[in-house]
């Protein structure tokens, strides 16, 4: 049944999202093209003020990017549970963990897409910087530098610290989405005013996680400079305090995401009001 819900899912939310992304890309070649033009005139001031233009409204293209695909998958909770349609939603025999997993899948599966493809669109608006940093650096002796980052990549904590970056990339979101399915869920349990107390929750969770957040984090920096040895530490020294920081910041992002798609279950199973 999980399928057929991420089937109905994706149909549901790719015509609003893929033309969000296209266009970015689409733009990106644009942007691109005002860029290695730019580097390769020989009197670039006309240039100069396309390519600064162009590369204004692709930075304000990427930030509306990934704010709308923020708001098309929330939407798409708000509209399954809490519109009109959550009288459908509700009727089908499926259970609500089954619901709150297809929505946050598909979402989750949604933003990581978005943030692959700004990062290529990132790449290919500024093509033609590359080619003048890469030009700029061919001459550079490398042996040297190459055998350094040989040694490096080596190290296991390298390898860990990349591996939480990934980790962290995958729950962040998750936790993130579910927090606000949480603050709908719980502002939609009221009899008036639900949509003003949704975004109202929004923000006072927000502003709660943020100290919760920030204490832990708080007091291992403080810990770190407790020692004034920190400042004369080896690489391998800081790459481990750098991987029990991402570890922490991992488990408070798992312990929000658990919290928040509990209470979601709750509000969607005890507290839901269609009225």
């Amino acid at each position: 049944m999980l399928s057929k819900c991420l089937k109905h899912e994706f149909r549901a939310t790719y015509a609003l999202i893929l033309p969000i992304l296209l266009g970015v890309l689409v733009f990106s070649g644009i942007t691109g093209l005002t860029s290695t033009a730019l580097y390769s005139a020989d009197s670039p001031t006309v240039l100069e003020i396309i390519a600064v233009f162009a590369q204004l409204i692709f930075n304000i293209m990427v930030g509306a990017a990934s704010i709308g695909v923020t708001i098309v998958c929330v939407l798409r909770y708000w509209r399954s549970f809490h519109s009109d349609e959550g009288y459908l939603t509700m009727t089908m025999p499926v259970s609500t963990h089954t619901h709150i997993f297809s929505k946050l899948i598909v979402a989750e599966i949604w933003l990581l897409v978005t943030v692959l493809v700004l990062y290529l669109a990132s790449i290919i608006a500024n093509v033609g910087l590359f080619q003048e940093v890469f030009s700029a650096v061919e001459d550079v002796e490398m042996a040297g530098i190459a055998d350094e980052v040989v040694d490096i990549a080596e190290m296991r904590q390298v390898f860990l610290f990349l591996l939480l970056c990934l980790i962290i990339l995958v729950v962040s979101p998750a936790a993130g989405l579910l927090q606000m399915y949480a603050a709908i869920s719980l502002g939609h349990s009221f009899n008036k005013y639900k949509k003003l107390l949704s975004v109202v929750f929004i923000y006072v969770f927000n502003q709660v996680l943020g100290i919760l957040y920030f204490i832990p984090m708080l007091l291992l920096l403080v810990k770190a400079f407790e020692n004034e040895a920190i400042f004369f530490a080896d690489f391998n020294t800081v790459m481990s305090g750098m991987n029990i920081f991402m570890v922490v910041l991992l488990v408070l992002s798992i312990l929000q995401g658990v919290g928040f798609y509990f209470m979601t279950h709750y509000f969607l199973n005890k507290k839901l009001n269609l009225q």
